[in-house]
């Protein structure tokens, strides 16, 4: 059966109950939000994605492929959270950076340092928590887009 949601940035999204990714734990500071839509903006596959709430329209994060921004990015999944997620070996998870979007792209920020897991075939996702000391929660959006000067025709 197909529900309904107004959506916080997509406007308007039919989906399938099958689509919900459950998160048993919530998100870091939205602890009661355990249910949720990944809807990617654009028909793109750089494209973002909106983490809708299918419980709260006005809850939604816009999340990136880390792997985009930083190729060696080598975050270290413990074999306890890959079988947190039923995938000892890690071949199904895939992970997903928040960003936190500001009117300035300069004082936009993404999480590096706590990914988003997600088990693509259970639906299943939480927030790792990585050891890795060279990745912060608040690294400047804009240190990974090319500058004007970079950018040729």
């Amino acid at each position: 059966m197909m529900k309904k949601i107004q959506t916080k940035y997509c406007g308007e999204v039919l989906y399938n109950e099958k689509d919900v990714t459950h998160f048993p734990d919530g998100l870091f500071g939205f602890e009661e939000a355990h249910d949720f839509l990944l809807i990617r903006l654009e028909d793109d596959d750089a494209s973002p994605y909106c983490l809708q709430s299918a419980e709260d329209p006005s809850l939604a994060f816009i999340m990136v492929d880390p792997f985009q921004l930083v190729p060696d990015y080598a975050p270290d999944l413990s074999d306890e959270d890959c079988a947190r997620l039923g995938d000892p070996s890690g071949e199904h998870i895939i992970l997903y950076a928040i960003c936190v979007l500001h009117e300035s792209m300069s004082d936009s920020t993404v999480n590096l340092r706590y990914p988003i897991a997600m088990h693509m075939e259970t639906h299943t996702a939480f927030q790792v928590i990585l050891n890795n000391s060279e990745y912060s929660f608040r690294h400047k959006l804009s240190d990974f887009l090319p500058s004007e000067e970079d950018t040729s025709c």
